[in-house]
């Protein structure tokens, strides 16, 4: 029994004690593919479960993960962070970062796997069969199937892009389909105004998620230290505080490289968060912090989600 102590002793610092949980939109939109969206309903649910546990700043539990700790994050930079997440996280007194793609500020396009659902999905009627030109090199792929089908396909061709091939080969899809992607307000992003409105509330911190939300491991070295510095650069003017914290876009392990890794540390970032789906303990890397994906489900369900992530 003594030993079994001291083992359990031993073992405590390294177990499983929190958890960083990633949210993209407080919305209820169709289609939405890759699950963006919780309701409202279901988001204050969540907020509400969150003070039976131990709500954190994302810089607290990542240098410090306690039991059954929490911390809470956004990507992208969707309007809606601001009209529906910041109401709800202010009235639980819960903290969160907010990580922006800055290039989409301000701008008068939406992100590009947005404009590309538009091209599959809304049209009456898309061909069974279409043949996309990716890329500057004008690659020819032939993509066949359901919409659901070739909606994954070219979108497996298209996240590797620059965001220059990726607006060109959705513009040479919007001609071959007859079908134009209209700038949605339900699918806006925040406007600077908006972002240095988010950035005063008390509960809310401003991360960096890069300038185009490229997928940086298939950029070159210059481009990602681009990406990475500049969207620090503009964060922090516009917000009037140090950026501290950055997401990687998509986050997946083949999404980043330690090059990458080492561009964020010497850009001068503190933390970076990942999308691999574990539980934060203090063996967690400071630039690879894992998350888990919060889909739209309901408070219970989430609170059993939670618990299996955190130890009591």
């Amino acid at each position: 029994m003594f030993l079994k102590r001291i083992a359990k002793r031993i073992a405590a610092p390294f177990r499983s004690r929190g958890v960083i949980l990633l949210y993209h939109r407080v919305a209820s939109i169709a289609p939405d593919r890759w699950s963006l969206c919780v309701s409202r309903e279901h988001f204050e649910q969540h907020m509400s479960v969150l003070r039976k546990f131990r709500p954190l700043r994302l810089e607290d539990i990542a240098a410090r993960p306690l039991p059954r700790s929490v911390a809470v994050t956004f990507d992208d930079g969707y309007a809606d962070n601001l009209t529906h997440a910041k109401p709800v996280i202010e009235k639980y007194g819960i903290p969160a970062t907010f990580f922006l793609a800055t290039g989409y500020i301000g701008g008068s396009r939406e992100f590009w796997w947005d404009e590309l659902e538009q091209l599959i999905f809304q049209p009456e009627s898309v061909a069974e069969t279409l043949d996309v030109s990716i890329g500057r090199r004008f690659d020819q792929h032939t993509v066949s199937g359901s919409r659901l089908e070739i909606h994954d396909q070219i979108y497996d061709y298209l996240q590797p892009l620059a965001q220059d091939e990726r607006r060109e080969t959705l513009e040479r899809l919007s001609d071959q389909i007859g079908h134009k992607p209209q700038f949605r307000q339900s699918h806006r992003q925040l406007s600077p105004g908006e972002i240095s409105e988010l950035s005063k509330c008390e509960f809310a911190e401003i991360g960096a998620h890069t300038v185009t939300h490229p997928r940086l491991s298939t950029q070159s070295l210059r481009d990602q230290k681009t990406e990475i510095e500049c969207s620090k650069i503009f964060l922090e003017e516009l917000a009037g505080a140090p950026v501290a914290t950055f997401s990687y876009p998509y986050g997946g392990s083949n999404h980043y490289s330690l090059h990458t890794c080492e561009i964020v540390r010497q850009a001068g970032y503190r933390f970076a968060c990942t999308t691999n789906p574990q539980a934060v303990t203090r063996l967690s890397k400071p630039y690879e912090l894992p998350r888990l994906n919060i889909g739209d489900m309901d408070g219970d369900r989430f609170e059993r989600l939670l618990e299996s992530y955190c130890y009591s």
